[in-house]
């Protein structure tokens, strides 16, 4: 955030979702090669990564993306401080995103199998749709603000 000088909502989503999909894929490839050789079947390899791949959804690419809008959010025009990593509005949602994940890993199963990944993408969603909503209000009051002359 600091060297890109972000100050959009849309743009920390998008840089988080990045930061985040990268660390999905290579994690999915040690689970994918970890797996591959635990049981030298391809098959169990390209399961566990279908598998990953489909439950991203509402993973480290959310997740992360949840983070960065926040700290969009609570940067805006202003230069990145570090201080702006223990504002109340970005440790809402950076809080949001840490128990997300640690619920994820947690050992519990309810709603069956894959219920608990579905209940916490729903949750992931449910987060990150008015953060999307704020960035594209952003984007709009700025629009007009340039139409005005203001800007």
């Amino acid at each position: 955030m600091k060297k890109t000088d972000s100050k959009y909502i849309l743009n920390g989503l998008l840089l988080g979702a990045c930061v985040g999909a990268g660390f999905a894929v290579f994690e999915s490839a040690g689970y994918a090669f970890r797996n591959l050789l635990e049981t030298s079947s391809t098959d169990v390899m390209l399961n566990v990564t279908l598998l990953r791949g489909v439950l991203s959804l509402g993973g480290h690419v959310v997740w992360t993306a949840i983070a960065g809008a926040a700290l969009a959010a609570t940067k805006g025009e202003r230069p990145f401080n570090y201080s702006m990593l223990t504002s109340g509005r970005f440790l809402f949602f950076f809080a949001i995103s840490v128990v997300l994940h640690g619920i994820w890993d947690c050992p519990l199963q309810f709603l069956g199998a894959y219920g608990k990944y579905i209940a916490l993408i729903v949750v992931a969603w449910v987060v990150t749709l008015p953060l999307i909503s704020s960035g594209l209000k952003q984007i709009t009051r700025l629009a007009k603000q340039r139409e005005n002359g203001i800007l």
